[in-house]
């Protein structure tokens, strides 16, 4: 229990576990493909320093599972290596800081940390490396990402 502004008693009690699984099967020397799950959280709580009584609100644990499959290759005599990746993301109870300052108040600290909902985001990388001479590197990355985000909500002045 925190004891903020003017005595206003705030509360926020939790816990959680979280694990991470991988699996993986070599082909060959040169070639790899991996898959893991994985999940991961922010945790909720109390503004433990309020200015206004609206900050004074518990919030919940932010929380991600995370869903990858990829690929990791060595080709030509190890000139070429090749990784790539496709993943997917799942966010719930997203904490962001929401602007709740009172319409005649002057400028002051007025964000309250608050959960906005759910999103996803997924994607594909692909890293390429390659060595045509000794001591010649040359590489380059390429990354695609979806996001979704059904929430319509505002953050400071402007709306997500």
């Amino acid at each position: 229990i925190l004891s903020g502004l003017f005595g206003i008693p705030g509360a926020f009690q939790g816990d959680r576990f979280d694990y991470r699984l991988v699996g993986n099967y070599r082909f060959s020397d040169a070639f790899m493909v991996y898959a893991s799950l994985s999940t991961g959280f922010k945790g909720g709580g109390v503004n433990p320093r309020p200015f206004v009584s609206d900050q004074a609100l518990p919030f919940n644990p932010e929380t991600l599972t995370t869903y990858e499959v990829g690929f990791k290759a060595d080709l030509w005599d190890r000139r070429l290596r090749l990784n790539g990746a496709a993943f997917f993301n799942s966010y719930s109870n997203i904490i962001l800081g929401k602007q709740i300052c009172p319409e005649s108040s002057l400028p002051s600290p007025c964000l309250r940390p608050e959960n906005i909902g759910s999103a996803d985001v997924q994607g594909l990388e692909l890293e390429v490396q390659f060595f045509p001479v000794e001591g010649l590197p040359v590489d380059g990355s390429i990354a695609v990402l979806d996001y979704l985000n059904p929430v319509d909500w505002q953050c400071g002045a402007d709306p997500l």
